[in-house]
């Protein structure tokens, strides 16, 4: 599968397109961006977003970027249980890979996490998940840059669905993904689609 980007010289002219109507451009939200939409923490991720689902585009990110939402949250829980208690930031940090929530409080995690899906991430097409081309991919992205794991399996995601734009707000990532996708961060392309009449 390619990329409807192919053809285009630059983002502006393929996004000015796209609003038209004349494509249904495919993005690739990152994990960051999908849990701005997700705690409605960064107006512009939550208006690319709204902007791209009111217009039918395509919304994609991976099932890992739910994994890791709910890795966020358990953290998170963590941590403030542990600090009611008197540890330290430092024993947390040590111990945090030691988890050791109990079943009722990660249910509640899992149940917070789907109501927000729900009521907040209609529009999202698809949860990629990656078949063998896109691990040898993954693996390729790995190898060849100084990506995370992570990072490399979310950009192979994108690559082996041919998504148009990635979509994130880590300098890094953006930084590497450019070599291989058109990737912004979400005010960048909320400005874009500003600039071309959206």
């Amino acid at each position: 599968m390619r990329s409807q980007l192919v053809s285009y010289r630059t983002l502006d002219r393929f996004l000015r397109d796209a609003v038209r109507g004349l494509l249904t451009p495919i993005l690739y939200f990152d994990t960051n961006v999908f849990l701005d939409i997700i705690e409605n923490r960064d107006r512009d991720s939550v208006e690319l977003y709204n902007y791209s689902w009111q217009h039918q585009w395509q919304c994609v990110t991976s099932i890992f970027a739910k994994v890791e939402t709910l890795e966020v949250k358990q953290i998170h829980r963590f941590k403030r249980e542990k600090q009611n208690i008197g540890w330290s930031n430092k024993r947390i940090k040590r111990e945090l890979h030691k988890r050791d929530l109990p079943p009722r409080i990660l249910g509640g995690i899992s149940r917070s996490l789907v109501a927000r899906l729900k009521s907040r991430c209609q529009g999202f097409k698809q949860y990629s998940c990656l078949v063998e081309d896109g691990w040898v991919k993954a693996e390729e992205v790995k190898r060849k840059t100084n990506l995370t794991d992570k990072d490399s399996i979310h950009l192979a995601e994108a690559l082996a669905i041919a998504c148009d734009l990635f979509v994130t707000r880590d300098e890094f990532l953006l930084s590497v993904a450019r070599k291989y996708i058109w990737a912004q961060r979400p005010d960048s392309v909320v400005g874009i689609l500003k600039s071309v009449g959206a």
